[in-house]
């Protein structure tokens, strides 16, 4: 009965360290995208804001706001990433919210919006 309480013991030993070495990993990744992901929507901002200024055609500025929509997207989802291991790992609890079901399946649709337009 020993041996089985021992393996047990390495088999939990083992998934825990597991876990810390997900987490880890989706920490170090969250970081490296998000540092030139930010730059780029900055960027996108930027540019944005410039081609507006100076009249610029309405489609272009269309595309570029899709641009700017999907990389607005990235950033969400690599927070949700983070969310999601903190979840795991006990730092944050989930809480229930009503869900405005029309702006939820709008937001999901929006980024298929360049695709749809060609």
């Amino acid at each position: 009965m020993l041996n089985l309480h021992f393996i047990i013991l390495l088999f939990c030993l083992s998934y825990q360290q597991s876990l810390d070495i997900k987490r880890m990993f989706i920490r170090y990744i969250s970081h490296e995208i998000r540092t030139p992901l930010n730059t780029v929507c900055l960027g996108l901002k930027f540019m944005f804001d410039d081609f507006n200024s100076h009249g610029e055609s309405r489609s272009r500025l269309e595309n570029l706001s899709d641009i700017r929509e999907s990389c607005d997207t990235a950033v969400n989802i690599l927070n949700e990433l983070l969310t999601l291991d903190k979840l795991e790992s006990g730092i944050l609890m989930l809480e229930k919210k009503p869900l405005l079901a029309w702006s939820f399946v709008s937001e999901i649709v929006r980024p298929f919006a360049v695709q749809v337009r060609e």
